[in-house]
């Protein structure tokens, strides 16, 4: 197994397509998943210090077009809220 660092906007840059297989929970909503990690997002910290948001754990899949696949297999729940908070 590796681990590796990786920023939201590193996740999200279009390198790697993250599919949410089927035996994945459904969405927790607001008391599960948003306030903790609002929480972690905003609380204090040094000036440029990033927040700890959680791990996304993967497992890589033959891709197409020179475009990565991963399994989700465990952060659907952060990643979702994550994207939901953006939009």
């Amino acid at each position: 197994m590796k681990a590796k660092e990786q920023t939201l906007a590193e996740l999200l840059d279009g390198a790697v397509v993250h599919v949410t297989p089927s035996f994945q929970r459904a969405y927790g909503g607001p008391d599960d998943v948003v306030a903790p990690l609002v929480g972690a997002a905003a609380s204090a910290r040094p000036a440029g210090a990033s927040a700890l948001l959680g791990a996304l754990v993967t497992r890589e899949l033959a891709g197409a077009g020179g475009v990565r696949k991963c399994l989700l297999i465990d952060g659907n729940q952060r990643l979702a809220t994550m994207l939901l908070i953006l939009l």
